[in-house]
């Protein structure tokens, strides 16, 4: 509110004591701390005062509007249930509760439609049909197994077949050139011979 610093109260109190005396210094700052005490106090209240003005005006429109609205949808209430009895809604809705009433099953029902299909799949698994069936599909399985296993045999035998193949064309020229270190190598006993005679 106030700028007031600390050389404003030195240049205050000096001019005080200056005016007022050392003896009555004391008394005169009681009472302008009570005066000023007082004040603030004074403010305060006036602020809370106001404030509670303040948010009763709020409330009371709120409550006002909390009114309205209570009133607006009052009236839509209404509005719907005039426009069902009109139109008869209601009673649509009513033999639709009914009629899902009657044609939903009950638990027990459930139960016995539940145990006969049991029996049903039993008795099913248990006919001849169906165990020839699964006879056949197990000879059928068996047999595409016996052919992938045959076609994979196939593929092994070619598989080593080829990787043979380029051994034997790499053996003949090994022997080629052992055959020509073979010649080679005879060919220096002889040039030795020829040398020393």
């Amino acid at each position: 509110m106030f700028d007031v610093g600390f050389w404003e109260l030195a240049i205050i109190g000096i001019v005080a004591l200056v005016i007022v005396g050392p003896e009555r210094l004391p008394g005169l700052a009681r009472t302008a701390g009570l005066w000023v005490g007082k004040a603030r106090r004074m403010i305060s209240d006036v602020k809370r005062d106001i404030d509670r003005e303040l948010k009763a005006s709020e409330m009371s429109e709120l409550s006002s509007i909390k009114k309205d609205i209570d009133q607006a949808s009052e009236e839509v209430r209404r509005a719907t249930e005039s426009v069902k009895e009109e139109s008869g809604v209601s009673e649509v809705q009513s033999s639709l509760k009914q009629t899902f009433k009657e044609a939903a099953p009950t638990k027990q029902e459930l139960d016995e439609l539940d145990q006969a299909a049991k029996q049903f799949s039993e008795e099913l698994e248990n006919s001849p049909a169906v165990k020839d069936h699964k006879g056949e599909q197990k000879d059928h399985k068996e047999d595409q197994k016996a052919e992938s296993a045959a076609k994979m045999n196939q593929t092994a035998d070619s598989d080593l077949g080829q990787q043979s193949e380029p051994e034997t064309e790499a053996d003949p020229s090994v022997s080629h050139d052992s055959g020509q270190d073979e010649s080679a190598s005879e060919k220096g006993p002889q040039r030795a011979a020829a040398g020393k005679s």
